[in-house]
């Protein structure tokens, strides 16, 4: 076979090579166009989600701080509520036993103690206001435990979050290496595809 038949032999074969790895190409650089649009979306949304959950844990936080300031003011009312009625206590001390008959301040019973009948009121009523102070106390206690909950649940979720956005950027990067390394290998094989349609038409001269 002739050097002219050798080059159009070869010139068939590059062409047929060039045509195949070109469909695979396209194909390949298709799929990983797709891949860097997908997770640059996935990534968008993330991003979307992770400032929501960042607003609704500022939020939380702001409910937070309200939440301690009432704990504070209900805590500052159990102890007060607790004082006054340890000083009504050194009066009437709980542990006295009450005279088998009541009477009026000043007078003597059968018991022979003369009993303050507003004194032991005025007792009850301090009872009354320490279990109210501390029923109000516990209660924001529940909801201070409450906000953390809900604040330790809202970072967790901006982590997650965030993670999700970390993947998808490692993604989108490694479709992009992709896409350049193929650019690069395009750029050779038309440098070659050139150079072998050169040759043939110079064996054709």
């Amino acid at each position: 076979m002739t050097l002219r038949g050798w080059a159009i032999v070869a010139g068939c074969a590059l062409g047929a090579l060039v045509t195949s790895y070109g469909t695979g190409y396209f194909h390949g650089q298709k799929k990983l166009v797709g891949t860097v649009s997908a997770a640059e979306l996935a990534i968008s949304e993330e991003r979307g989600r992770a400032n929501a959950l960042k607003e609704a844990d500022a939020a939380q936080a702001t409910e937070n701080a309200r939440r301690d300031e009432v704990l504070a003011v209900s805590r500052a009312a159990m102890v007060k509520a607790r004082n006054e009625l340890a000083a009504l206590r050194g009066v009437h001390p709980v542990s006295d036993p009450l005279p088998p008959t009541v009477v009026q301040p000043g007078a003597v019973g059968s018991g022979g103690s003369p009993v303050d009948v507003d004194g032991l009121s005025q007792l009850d009523k301090a009872k009354d206001e320490v279990i109210l102070a501390q029923a109000n106390y516990i209660e924001g206690q529940d909801a201070k435990i409450s906000g953390m909950t809900i604040s330790i649940g809202l970072k967790d979720k901006i982590i997650a979050s965030q993670d999700r956005q970390i993947v998808g950027l490692h993604l989108a990067l490694e479709a992009q290496k992709g896409l350049t390394k193929g650019a690069l290998w395009r750029g050779r094989i038309q440098g070659l595809a050139v150079g072998a349609a050169s040759g043939y038409l110079a064996g054709r001269l």
